[in-house]
């Protein structure tokens, strides 16, 4: 007779009788088996497959020859197998987090939580990389853990360098070498030193001094004076919000209509240099302005059309404090118009198209009062051009960044790249002459030098402090704080607040003895908040 092990089961065969009609199995779990002790199993056929056993317990057998006349034979000589189990089966249920969940890190050097099962051999090995390829049981990397059914462990790991959304996969194998599908997880890096430290805002149309901070969805446009007051566009309310650097209500102004100190659509926003308002009434056609202290109405110039002075749904607004310069983005004519402080018409430029100096529905534009540069966000083109206006006659182009006017690269992965832009709406200039962008379709800020190089980034999609839906309207005080207007339906704030690095080497968070001041507010549909 003889025996093979399996699975749960056993394989026996033995060796024809002569004359035998039948064949009768004896087994045990205890060895030196007799007719009597052992249980019997009747008429088996040659071979057979013993099984519902029990892994790892040895059994015995002995068989029987059964006669016509009913005479059965002694048993054979006794054999023994011990069923093991056979793993076919690789690790089920892999999982993986970063640092127990948290959107954003300011360093590369993370913990991961991961765990998976095994419910044979265990899970005796994991791999985790930021490469997607699976990599085989042999692959030289695996880190070898002792056997567990249920296996789970915090590691530390750490991220590649540079910032931006990083993503790693974790495998699992057992001892027979079978490997998991892959965990996976992302993080974003951010050592831009620019944290989100408040917000403010509710949902609604209160129009008292009980009931500032409710905004309606969406809100577009804001800026900041030289005393630190924050205006901010209620689109959905048609009207202005006025607040203090910590978010303190002050005062509103403006209803829906076409009179004067009413809006219909607003969006743009302005401060100059003596504290007054300026503010882009889109449907309208016009821009308006306003004292800033309580709201009081002080001019307006614009109509509807496409002459000099004239506006076709007009969006961005700048004004150049030091040279006296109102700059107008005139988006659906595709052009910026440039008027003195009066509203009287200066020049204008641009163009549709996707070359030097044309616009694809152009956005925000902004100053840098250094030197009087002017910056356009051509958001068709996912772009940033930069222009000299010094001769008021026609512009010179001195630079230009951002993505590409060709088909597919707002869904493409170059748009997600650092440096790069989909779909930008707001930019402003701070002190220094360093540029931030809101980076509208990847939910994130963006800052640059005034040639364009790409600085740092911080954001990226969610509702978390810091984290942006659909950002839009940008502006930064003079202690370099930065606020954002971020349109979130979900949300019931609208500012936000966060601290940021002012020295000049843009030390890191996470560094230690790193100089920290000032706070950055992003402005939510229903939110501001401060990074």
């Amino acid at each position: 007779m003889a025996v093979k092990a399996g699975d749960t089961e056993a394989f026996l065969s033995w060796m024809e009788v002569p004359g035998a009609q039948s064949y009768n199995l004896y087994f045990n779990t205890i060895p030196e088996l007799t007719t009597q002790t052992a249980t019997k199993v009747e008429g088996v056929t040659n071979p057979y497959a013993h099984t519902g056993l029990s892994n790892d317990t040895p059994y015995f057998y002995a068989v029987t020859a059964v006669f016509e006349t009913g005479a059965e034979s002694t048993l054979s000589s006794e054999v023994t197998a011990t069923p093991v189990l056979i793993d076919i089966t690789a690790p089920q249920n892999p999982y993986a987090v970063i640092n127990h969940g948290a959107f954003m890190t300011n360093t590369p050097e993370v913990i991961v939580t991961i765990s998976a099962n095994d419910v044979d051999t265990g899970v005796a090995a994991y791999f985790i990389s930021e490469a997607p390829m699976t990599p085989m049981a042999g692959t030289p990397g695996w880190v070898d853990v002792t056997p567990a059914t249920k296996f789970g462990a915090t590691i530390p790991f750490i991220l590649s360098l540079g910032d931006g959304q990083k993503a790693i996969y974790v495998w699992f194998k057992d001892l027979g070498g079978n490997v998991s599908t892959p965990a996976s997880t992302t993080i974003l890096v951010n050592t831009s030193g620019y944290l989100c430290v408040a917000e403010w805002g509710r949902t609604g149309r209160g129009a008292s001094l009980l009931h500032g901070g409710e905004f309606m969805a969406p809100v577009y446009g804001m800026c900041v004076d030289q005393q630190g007051s924050l205006f901010v566009v209620d689109n959905g309310n048609n009207r202005i919000q006025k607040f203090d650097n910590a978010g303190n209500f002050i005062i509103l102004w403006g209803n829906f209509g076409s009179a004067n100190s009413n809006f219909h659509n607003p969006t743009g926003i302005a401060c100059d240099g003596k504290g007054d308002v300026w503010v882009v009434d889109t449907n309208n056609h016009r821009v308006q302005k306003f004292d800033g202290k309580l709201g009081g109405y002080l001019m307006k110039f614009g109509s509807r059309g496409n002459g000099e002075g004239q506006f076709n749904s007009p969006w961005g607004i700048a004004v150049d404090r030091v040279r006296g310069y109102v700059y107008v983005v005139d988006s659906a004519n595709f052009r910026v118009q440039k008027f003195d402080m009066n509203g009287e018409f200066i020049m204008s430029w641009g163009s549709f198209g996707n070359g030097d100096g044309q616009f694809y529905f152009p956005r925000g534009v902004a100053v840098d009062q250094n030197d009087g540069f002017v910056y356009v966000v051509d958001m068709g083109n996912h772009r940033i051009q930069k222009f000299d206006t010094s001769t008021n006659v026609l512009p010179q182009l001195l630079t230009k960044w951002g993505g590409s006017s060709e088909p597919g690269h707002a869904s493409s992965p170059l748009a997600q790249e650092a440096g790069q832009l989909r779909s930008p709406w707001g930019i402003t200039v701070d002190g220094a002459g360093d540029v931030y962008v809101t980076d509208t379709g990847n939910h994130r800020i963006e800052k640059f030098d005034k040639e364009g190089n790409f600085i740092t980034q911080w954001g990226g999609f969610g509702n978390g402090k810091g984290q942006f839906n659909f950002p839009y309207g940008l502006a930064v005080d003079v202690r370099g704080s930065v606020f954002a207007v971020d349109l979130d339906p979900r949300r019931d704030r609208i500012p936000q607040n966060a601290t940021g690095p002012m020295s000049a080497d843009r030390c890191p968070l996470g560094r230690r003895h790193r100089s920290v001041e000032g706070i950055a507010h992003q402005a939510r549909s229903r939110r501001v908040a401060g990074c």
